[in-house]
């Protein structure tokens, strides 16, 4: 068996099944110690914030044609050497979908579709 399945005294190793009903936390080098003694979990101190933990935000995915990927990173930088201000990618795609709900597919209503 390798080493890795092998615990301390050479028997098999369980990882966390090894810690059931003992009172030492799993990652605890410390028998004993003030998390493994039932104390609860550590909580945050500070308010979580951003864009992950409001609920006015949602995550979205997409696949995108790798050449429109590549040309709107150009275009991002360039924007960011000229202005000296690299906007956020999801601040971009939000400005984007909040046009598309408002005013409708942006290339029709700039003139650029077929007709």
């Amino acid at each position: 068996m390798s080493e890795r399945g092998r615990g301390h005294e050479g028997g098999d190793d369980f990882g966390f099944l090894d810690s059931v009903g003992s009172s030492r936390h799993p990652h605890s080098t410390e028998q004993g110690s003030e998390r493994g003694s039932g104390a609860p979990p550590r909580r945050r101190r500070r308010q979580k914030i951003g864009k992950r933990s409001s609920p006015d935000h949602t995550q979205v995915s997409a696949w995108v044609r790798k050449k429109i990927r590549n040309d709107f990173e150009v275009a991002r930088a360039q924007e960011a050497s000229e202005t000296g201000n690299r906007r956020e990618f999801s601040a971009i795609i939000d400005s984007l979908m909040e046009f598309y709900a408002t005013e409708g597919d942006p290339w029709e209503v700039l003139g650029g579709g077929q007709e």
